[in-house]
């Protein structure tokens, strides 16, 4: 199944309190294994649960080059905003 295969890599990114690998709960449950067996290509932000925005903004801006360093089509350009703190990627 490819229903939910995207031109571009998905990079999901969480909120305060939790890691990619849980904590307190699991914040994306089966979302991420769903998504793959239907064709999204997923990755995890990788960011602190209670680092600084600055912080997780450039944790983020890693991902994104770690992803885009990944064999995807030519091109891609992947732009991650965390709320109240953009980060240009250049």
């Amino acid at each position: 199944m490819k229903e939910c295969s995207t031109k571009y890599p998905l990079i999901l990114v969480h909120g305060l309190g939790v890691t990619d690998a849980g904590g307190l709960y699991v914040p994306w449950g089966r979302i991420p294994d769903a998504l793959r067996a239907h064709g999204a290509r997923v990755f995890f932000g990788g960011q602190d649960a209670w680092g600084s925005i600055e912080a997780n903004a450039a944790q983020l801006a890693r991902t994104v080059r770690r992803v885009r360093r990944a064999k995807f089509k030519a091109g891609a350009e992947l732009k991650v905003l965390q709320t109240a703190y953009a980060v240009r990627l250049t």
